[in-house]
């Protein structure tokens, strides 16, 4: 797929969007698209190496007391996706900003199928911030979705 097809399909997925109150959402030069609900920025991203979008927010700020606590509570989150719903979550480069980011397959996509992970990306991150917010860790671990979770695969 070229560049200029790439980017037409993601407008045209994102095009999807602008039905629920977007209003002429498209990729910038840089290949981004940034939507703001409330105070929450989400950010759609082209990935052409992969031929993927990446959908991803700010998913909360580590707290300066229990680090190590609710990075545990992260990770174990992170394990197989099951607590994250299949995204990820990650370190911002800043050592601080904890990013909830999930890839969703450029070809083929709907409009439906990226408001799916644009409001799952938000839930979750909204989840996770709130989380670390108030209690530096999650009061309830999100529930793993059915079929996500395999701690069973992990040998030790």
């Amino acid at each position: 797929m070229q560049l200029e097809d790439a980017r037409n399909a993601a407008n045209a997925a994102l095009a999807g969007l602008s039905a629920k109150g977007g209003d002429g959402l498209q990729l910038d030069e840089q290949d981004v698209c940034r939507l703001v609900f409330d105070s929450t920025s989400l950010y759609v991203v082209l990935d052409m190496a992969e031929l993927d979008l990446v959908v991803w927010a700010p998913a909360g700020v580590l707290p300066p007391e229990g680090q190590v606590e609710a990075m545990r509570t992260l990770l174990q989150a992170n394990l197989f996706w099951g607590g994250t719903n299949g995204a990820t979550l990650s370190l911002a480069p800043d050592g601080e900003t904890v990013i909830l980011a999930r890839r969703v397959p450029l070809i083929g996509l709907q409009g439906a199928e990226l408001s799916w992970a644009v409001e799952q990306t938000l839930d979750d991150a909204t989840t996770f911030n709130k989380g670390l917010a108030f209690a530096g860790v999650l009061a309830e671990e999100p529930e793993a979705p059915a079929g996500r979770s395999l701690p069973h695969a992990i040998r030790g």
